[in-house]
């Protein structure tokens, strides 16, 4: 039998942007909805290479993961380098005894975990505490091609075009093995902290 109405606690945010107070974090990354995660390593590199891009905040959408990337992200929120902010990103509630069919479970109409509701989601919820905003999944990597960092790139992107709310950057397929990017990177000292991690 259908329920009137179902109450559930709202929390809201204060995203407001002040115009004379300068942002907490320069630049933040929004991680797409994660969902039936097991490889940690993942997580590692997803933080890592951001971190030496110089981000400062992270919103992670949480749907479900194994107790092992859960224990990792917990290595991450703890840290005093990088702000982490867990977002639950549950499935949404059903009547229990009829939550089979397409009609009575709104979760059979839902496309990956809703990755455009998320996005739009992280943009209101941080656009007053970052001045820069990536969307990003767990496997993209952002190499910056002439300027000396992404940040460099991202004001100089914001100063030719000032207008602009929004930047598209063009995306390319690479393979590589994990081992050997871990072992350059490591080299490179871009993982300073990956013998903690491990």
């Amino acid at each position: 039998m259908d329920k009137p109405a179902l109450k559930m606690p709202v929390v809201l945010h204060d995203a407001r942007i002040m115009q004379n107070e300068p942002r907490k974090h320069y630049l933040a990354v929004c991680l797409q909805p994660i969902f039936l995660l097991a490889d940690w390593t993942l997580l590692v590199q997803f933080f890592e290479i951001w971190i030496a891009q110089g981000v400062t905040k992270f919103c992670v959408y949480v749907q479900s993961m194994t107790p092992e990337v859960d224990a990792l992200l917990r290595v991450y929120e703890h840290s005093k380098d990088v702000e982490i902010e867990r977002i639950n990103w549950a499935l949404l509630p059903t009547d229990n005894h009829n939550a089979s069919t397409y009609e009575s479970d709104p979760n059979l109409r839902v496309y990956r975990a809703e990755v455009a509701t998320s996005i739009n989601d992280c943009l209101l919820r941080i656009r007053g505490h970052a001045k820069y905003v990536i969307s990003s999944d767990l496997d993209e990597i952002m190499i910056n091609y002439k300027e000396s960092s992404l940040l460099q790139l991202f004001d100089n992107l914001h100063e030719k075009f000032q207008k602009s709310a929004a930047f598209i950057i063009r995306s390319s397929f690479a393979l590589f093995e994990v081992k050997k990017i871990f072992f350059l990177l490591k080299k490179k000292k871009l993982f300073q902290n990956f013998e903690n991690i491990l």
